[in-house]
């Protein structure tokens, strides 16, 4: 049939009703007649390609691919009406299911920006069976690509931490079960973590007893810390551990379980031993092993007994007479440290264990596993001095302190990462529900970020984007929260807001926060931002809605041309993005000998 033929034949066959329903399906959504020639555009996918349907329909020779590729080639639904047409690696994940076929591809220039699409097509047919056109539907999957490969690195960070940690990290169920557990468990117990996984607690325990009061104890206080007791060896032998370990509770039982660490404290607790058994013994032993042990004199007017040989080292003294010279309470940062110490040891038993800043005789900090003990008059009952011993713990505090840094802050530019914001956001506005205040959320990008590491390379565009996060933390109060959640994309919460005026001073303020250039090495550059506004409870009424709402907000400053401030108002009345601002000075990206 020829093309007018063609285009009539699909038209009557389809009808307006047809056309009214792709046109309002969300996904992005095109159709060809026989002859390759555009018959719908849907409003998807003019928001999609940014180009309109009036200028799409009718076109053909493969005019449909430039606002993805950039050049003219076959896309799904030209495979669709002709297998021939395809062409090997274009794309990947192709597959077949009957008529469908779907295929996952990287667009280099879709609004600008390489991105990740899923497609479907499939051939249109009369009622005689006669193929009369295609229809292909498009999803953006871009962010779902960026997320699986943020986490495949997150959990590739994670899993050298719980294949390397020296201590066992453990996940037992209420019933005793245990659910995981670090490989170090070998070199702690004995056992293979294949061996015990699956298998009851129970089997660890010395004492079955000792399991019954540890889940009394865990469950009504949440947590325990350095929670003392004794557990077997593969090879049957008795090994003391300390457990540190947290009840996370769950709707329902079989999700609840205990997290934590077991440290083999089986040579801290054979000194401690030693310690009892003779003074002799105990300066020998004090004097070779790699832990500090001190004896000091009571509280408050205190001085050193003695020290070993591991205490100059850790604390950087040349000699014991050094030491003895000097107040034990130099050794803390701070003297409440100290005095809370006391009262514990006092109160609990005459042995108190704490993790702990101390100070080097440099004053460099250092932390301290420190274990105090009193020893008392027998006649009097009075303190006689008290027994120290002090593990540096520094680098595993490093390690846990960058397990944190991971999991919730940007590697970046330190900013708080996507995680740290969606938590400060949810505090944010159930603050703000209670004391009847707004909540401003604007998210912005930079126009001219591709540019930049385009002409200057990444590194460049990574030393912009710290920069830039310098100058929004300076423009910011401490009360309020800037987030990076990935490549040239922030957030800014601002709490405390009282008048929507105060919203659109902020926004204009923090666009022309660009007006200064940046200096990035001997390029001189000013860029300018498209911001994005949604107030809590005026446009939106939850974190969803909200994030939703200043996403559209961008998108249209975005489409306003950049250097704009969009703010949606979201309501079920009235659904619409202002403009707020527009910046009062251009982009530029120069180089400069200066």
């Amino acid at each position: 049939m020829d093309n007018e033929n063609a285009k009539i034949t699909f038209l009557e066959f389809y009808g307006l009703t047809l056309k009214n329903l792709i046109d309002h399906i969300p996904d992005p959504t095109f159709m060809i007649n026989i002859n390759g020639e555009v018959v719908f555009w849907n409003r998807a996918m003019e928001v999609l390609t940014g180009v309109p349907a009036a200028d799409m329909l009718g076109k053909r020779n493969y005019e449909y691919a430039l606002p993805f590729y950039g050049e003219r080639r076959p896309l799904l639904i030209d495979i669709v009406l002709d297998p021939n047409k395809f062409m090997p690696g274009k794309y990947y994940l192709f597959k077949k299911n009957e008529d469908i076929i779907s295929g996952e591809t990287i667009v280099p220039s879709l609004a600008g920006k390489r991105r990740y699409l899923w497609g479907n097509a499939k051939a249109v047919r009369n009622p005689e069976g006669e193929i009369i056109g295609a229809i292909e539907t498009i999803r953006d999957i871009t962010d779902t690509r960026f997320s699986e490969e943020r986490l495949r690195l997150q959990e590739e960070k994670y899993r050298w931490f719980f294949e390397n940690i020296q201590d066992v990290y453990y996940e037992v169920a209420l019933d005793g079960t245990i659910l995981e557990l670090s490989p170090s468990v070998e070199n702690v117990l004995g056992w293979k973590r294949e061996e015990l996984l699956g298998t009851k607690i129970e089997k660890l325990y010395v004492d079955p007893e000792d399991r019954k009061t540890f889940l009394k104890n865990i469950i009504h206080n949440g947590q325990v810390h350095d929670y003392e007791l004794l557990l077997k060896h593969r090879n049957g032998s008795p090994l003391n551990v300390a457990l540190s370990s947290k009840h996370i509770h769950a709707s329902d039982i079989q999700s609840a379980r205990n997290v934590g660490s077991i440290r083999d404290i089986t040579r801290r607790k054979r000194i401690e031993a030693a310690l009892r058994t003779s003074e002799e013994r105990y300066r020998s032993l004090v004097e070779n092993i790699p832990i500090a042990v001190i004896r000091i004199s009571p509280f408050p007017n205190s001085r050193y007994l003695m020290v070993n040989s591991a205490f100059l080292r850790m604390f950087g003294y040349l000699s014991v007479d050094e030491v003895l010279a000097t107040d034990p309470a130099d050794i803390f940062f701070d003297p409440a440290d100290r005095d809370g110490l006391v009262r514990r040891i006092l109160k609990e038993a005459d042995v108190a264990v704490q993790e702990i800043r101390l100070r080097r005789k440099n004053g460099k900090p250092i932390w301290g596993a420190l274990t105090l003990k009193a020893v008392h008059d027998k006649e009097s009952g009075q303190v006689v001095y008290f027994d120290c011993l002090i593990e540096d713990i520094t680098e595993r505090k490093k390690t846990e302190e960058e397990i944190r840094r991971l999991a919730y802050y940007d590697s970046l530019t330190g900013l708080p990462n996507r995680t740290l914001f969606i938590d400060r956001l949810q505090m944010a506005l159930a603050r703000a529900g209670r004391a009847k205040e707004m909540v401003v959320l604007m998210m912005f990008d930079l126009d001219l970020f591709k540019d930049v590491n385009d002409k200057m390379g990444h590194p460049a565009g990574d030393q912009l984007l710290k920069e830039v996060a310098k100058r929004l933390l300076r423009s910011l109060r401490k009360s309020d929260t800037i987030a990076r959640l990935g490549g040239d994309e922030f957030m800014v919460i601002y709490t405390g807001v009282h008048h929507i005026k105060q919203a659109e001073f902020l926004a204009d303020k923090l666009l022309h926060v660009f007006q200064k250039p940046f200096r990035i090495e001997k390029f001189s550059i000013r860029i300018t931002s498209s911001i994005g506004v949604s107030v809590y409870p005026d446009d939106a009424t939850d974190l969803n809605m909200m994030l939703h709402n200043v996403d559209i907000a961008l998108y249209k400053a975005k489409e306003d041309g950049g250097n704009s401030v969009r703010r949606y108002i979201g309501t079920s009345e009235d659904q619409k993005a202002v403009r707020i601002s527009r910046g009062r000075f251009s982009s530029y990206l120069y180089f400069s000998d200066e």
